[in-house]
């Protein structure tokens, strides 16, 4: 009689040890998750904070296409949209998830690839941007999913998620790109 009383307080106390465990486990795992979206925050505010508002309505690069920027200005539209390919990698790898990256991202995110500055530098380079137009692609679909009727799909989103051949025009506001 003591043995199994002894038995099911052992049995009892692992079984409390592991879900005490369980419940450790989680909190660090929100702990490193909340630590990882506030650096990922951070970089991009330090490292492209002056890009983003160039793009802001009224700013520097709302309008044109890539001629009138300088080399140097190019370099820096292709590291904005790096950082947003970074993200794709990190989602297709389940570190990352759209809607995390949406809720901390959108705006920034579709003022520059709804531009047609970031439209042309998508046409120009297809092949390398391939995970920023996945990543386009996903995202947008998942803005009409959980927006339904708020998100409306610019007559640019059919260039970046669509299949375009060599050939195929796009509009970006006033401007015509041919892929």
């Amino acid at each position: 009689m003591i043995g199994s009383i002894a038995t099911a307080l052992g049995s009892a106390s692992t079984l409390g040890g592991l879900v005490y465990l369980a419940a450790e486990v989680r909190s660090a795992r929100r702990i490193a998750e909340a630590d990882f979206i506030f650096r990922t925050q951070s970089e991009f505010l330090d490292g492209y904070r002056d890009t983003y508002s160039r793009f802001l309505p009224g700013g520097a690069w709302a309008a044109s296409g890539l001629a009138e920027l300088s080399p140097e200005e190019v370099a820096e539209l292709q590291l904005y949209f790096d950082f947003f390919a970074t993200l794709q990698t990190l989602r297709a790898r389940g570190l990352l998830s759209l809607r995390t990256i949406d809720e901390m991202f959108a705006y920034r995110f579709f003022i520059v690839a709804h531009s047609s500055r970031g439209a042309e530098l998508i046409a120009r380079d297809r092949d390398y941007w391939r995970e920023l137009r996945n990543l386009y692609h996903d995202w947008t679909k998942y803005r009409v999913l959980s927006e339904g009727a708020r998100f409306r799909k610019p007559i640019l989103a059919l260039h970046l998620s669509g299949p375009a051949r060599r050939g195929d025009i796009f509009t970006t506001g006033a401007m015509l790109i041919r892929a």
